[in-house]
């Protein structure tokens, strides 16, 4: 169970990592 959870956590991770450069750019147009 622990295992699973730790790669949850690691797929989350990469999710935000990958959306993280979206949401800046988003944030510089809207400025």
């Amino acid at each position: 169970m622990r295992l699973q959870y730790v790669s949850v956590c690691t797929q989350s991770t990469r999710v935000i990592l990958r959306l993280q450069p979206i949401m800046q750019s988003s944030n510089g147009n809207a400025h």
